[in-house]
């Protein structure tokens, strides 16, 4: 679930001791970012896989001006609910039965068993590297229609006729009323074809039925693909504006069109301002106002050009226009950020640490995520400042759990 400048919906709750002294600049910074600065953000929310106690972790993809990039905070990890483990033992249960062994055994050594299996691992392929692009951590959403429109291309090639493909848009074909390819010529790996041919005693029949349902693998993956990603979504469709390698592309339609989805970011009374800064934007020579930025990456771009000053004026000189992009890039990808956080759990509260409190756990949390957003921890300078404050929070837990035990 992801919450888009909903700043009343946000609850930040300070960690004790050493949470507090770690995440107390990072906090600080979202309290001027949502309620003063008001600039763009995202509230990322996802719940664990866990059966028993479920943990809930709240993160913040925010712009960060000091480093010019799109970072993630993380604000809070409560327990969501509590979960009976009374299913997952039945299974075990069941899965002991011998009429069960032995069925899984027989599927498991049938011939055409290894054809599937061949086959989906051939198949999934095209999924798994879409998977990848969308799991990094840079801003890269102004890539997913194009990226979409590759998927559906990769998977159609595999069973439409190459015709089909060259002359129609690939968002627009309608898979369920076309001519596929003929088996010998549908495409389900080398390895896959060469069982087929190796298992001499797969009946006709079978590999008939395998067949189908190779067509009907693909022809379900690609309406699914056309169902479930919003590509024709206006935000999706015009979001190519972000980087600056279209620039000859943008046109101010695309950009208004942008700010009307996003009100509360882009006023009425600024829109002719935004108007002025997009004409005067794709008519820039960007060389000329940021040498070599072409290798820079989209949201270190959008910071620096957020710097560039008229000479005339002495004003920011394409302020609305800035400040419209950094909102759309730190839409989030996915739902990666949450995961990690989630793996990061693991590392931290793992067999030989499981009678930590939640309250520990949320505070060494907040520490490895947000204090090295914008340092790695072998960067660290470890000043007097920091070991005087670590010293000062080891007291405060110290006396903390002495009060407990007086209790």
């Amino acid at each position: 679930m992801v919450l888009n400048n909903t700043a009343e919906n946000l609850q930040i709750r300070r960690g004790d001791a050493l949470g507090s002294y770690a995440v107390e600049d990072f906090i600080e910074d979202m309290y001027k970012l949502i309620r003063t600065e008001k600039r763009p953000y995202s509230i990322l929310v996802d719940e664990s896989n866990d059966m028993c106690e479920k943990e809930c972790a709240i993160l913040a993809r925010y712009y960060s001006e000091a480093q010019d990039k799109v970072a993630v905070g993380f604000i809070d990890m409560p327990v969501c609910n509590d979960a009976k483990a009374e299913n997952i033992f039945n299974c075990i249960a069941s899965s002991k039965d011998e009429k069960k062994s032995r069925d899984i055994e027989k599927r498991l050594t049938d011939p055409m068993m290894k054809i599937y299996t061949c086959f989906l691992h051939n198949a999934t392929q095209s999924f798994d590297k879409f998977n990848l692009i969308f799991q990094d951590k840079a801003p890269i959403l102004f890539k997913l229609n194009g990226s979409v429109e590759e998927l559906l291309h990769d998977i159609g090639s595999r069973f439409i006729v190459p015709k089909v493909l060259r002359e129609q848009n690939v968002q627009e074909i309608d898979v369920s009323n076309l001519v596929h390819c003929a088996d010998e010529n549908l495409f389900v790996g080398f390895l896959t074809r060469r069982h087929l041919v190796s298992e001499e005693e797969i009946p006709s029949d079978k590999t008939r039925q395998f067949f189908k349902d190779a067509r009907s693998f693909y022809v379900r993956s690609f309406q699914k693909v056309k169902e479930k990603f919003p590509v024709r979504d206006k935000v999706l469709t015009n979001l190519s504006v972000v980087n600056p390698e279209n620039q000859e592309d943008v046109t101010p339609e695309q950009i208004l069109t942008l700010a009307e989805r996003f009100p509360n970011a882009v006023k009425a009374d600024v829109k002719e301002q935004l108007h002025l800064e997009v004409l005067d934007y794709i008519s820039t020579n960007l060389e000329k106002v940021i040498p070599n930025y072409r290798n820079l990456a989209v949201d270190e771009f959008w910071g620096r050009l957020s710097k560039v000053k008229s000479v005339n004026t002495g004003q920011v000189r394409f302020k609305e226009l800035c400040q419209l992009m950094k909102l759309l890039l730190v839409l989030p990808n996915s739902n990666c950020d949450v995961e990690r956080a989630f793996s990061l759990v693991h590392h931290i509260k793992t067999e030989f640490r499981c009678q930590m409190s939640h309250q520990t756990l949320v505070n060494l949390m907040s520490c490895k995520i947000n204090k090295f957003i914008d340092i790695e921890c072998h960067d660290l300078e470890v000043t007097g400042k920091l070991l005087k404050s670590a010293k000062q929070a080891a007291s405060t837990y110290n006396e903390s759990l002495k009060k407990k035990e007086k209790e």
